[in-house]
């Protein structure tokens, strides 16, 4: 009954900016929270990229031209995953670059050597 009774009656404007001020102190440290898990988190994927790339601009935005510590590992962690995920396609053309170079190498001996004969 007396549920229903405390349900019923408004709220008066001291409980709600009792509240309400309890949200803005408790936000900053749900968010130093958040971006700590986040921060321990790496992204295997281009999806996981993004999303932590997408955290940045609110982070700077946050840190009003002063980077906390926790900022600071957050961007040092998205550039790891950046450069782990990346590596993979580096290698990739690194070895593809190297195969072409290879083959031009070979061509051009193989042209010279035939032009040599042929004079």
């Amino acid at each position: 009954m007396r549920s229903n009774l405390l349900s019923s009656m408004p709220e008066s404007p001291l409980i709600q900016t009792g509240i309400r001020s309890k949200m803005l102190v408790d936000t900053p440290i749900r968010a130093a929270a958040a971006l700590e898990n986040i921060t321990a988190m790496s992204a295997k994927t281009a999806e996981g990229l993004q999303a932590k790339a997408g955290i940045v601009v609110m982070v700077i935005e946050d840190a009003h031209g002063e980077l906390q510590e926790r900022d600071e590992k957050f961007f040092l962690s998205l550039a790891a995953d950046v450069n782990a995920f990346l590596q993979s396609t580096i290698n990739e053309r690194a070895r593809n670059s190297l195969e072409r170079r290879r083959r031009r190498t070979l061509w051009s001996s193989l042209t010279r050597g035939r032009q040599a004969w042929c004079r």
